[in-house]
């Protein structure tokens, strides 16, 4: 792994495309062969496809997955492949379990507004959507507030205080 630093994004994408330029490899298969290239966001992949397409011509298979995904990958090179039990973390299942529990009966005191949002939902189309955010949201905590999840695992534990008065319900769930 090449991590490239600089305060000008036009300096690392010159970088980017010359370093990209070359083949990884075996030059025969080349072509097959992804480029992994870390972004913070999607917004940025499609700024640095547009760019790299401008500046090489031909930009085609490229791969750019969110800090977690590149963690993830270094884990299981390093450790081996997770336990199928571990994606039930992932944002697409996380959804469902997240459904589920706001689905039941929720009575800390925390969640009364989140239970007022929900009340009127009789087919559970706000749930769903909730769930959905909440699992996306919760992903990007880990990526990129760890503080704060270990914090409310902390807080979970040991039944202290610390989760403002914003960040409570999130905490309880």
């Amino acid at each position: 792994m090449i991590i490239h630093e600089s305060n000008r994004i036009e300096d690392l994408v010159a970088e980017l495309a010359d370093l990209v330029s070359r083949p990884i490899g075996d030059p025969a298969r080349a072509p097959f062969v992804r480029e992994a290239i870390g972004v913070q966001g999607r917004g940025m992949e499609r700024w640095l496809s547009m760019e790299l397409s401008r500046r090489l011509g031909v930009w085609a298979n490229p791969w750019f997955p969110f800090p977690r995904r590149l963690i993830e990958c270094a884990f299981d090179a390093v450790l081996g492949p997770a336990p199928p039990e571990a994606a039930c973390f992932e944002p697409e299942s996380l959804v469902w379990t997240l459904a589920d529990l706001l689905a039941r009966p929720q009575p800390q005191a925390e969640l009364a507004e989140l239970r007022s949002f929900l009340s009127d939902d009789p087919r559970g189309e706000r749930r769903i959507q909730l769930a959905a955010r909440l699992a996306e949201t919760f992903d990007h905590y880990v990526s990129y507030r760890p503080d704060t999840i270990a914090a409310w695992e902390g807080e979970s534990v040991r039944g202290g205080g610390r989760a403002s008065r914003d960040e409570a319900w999130q905490a309880a769930l």
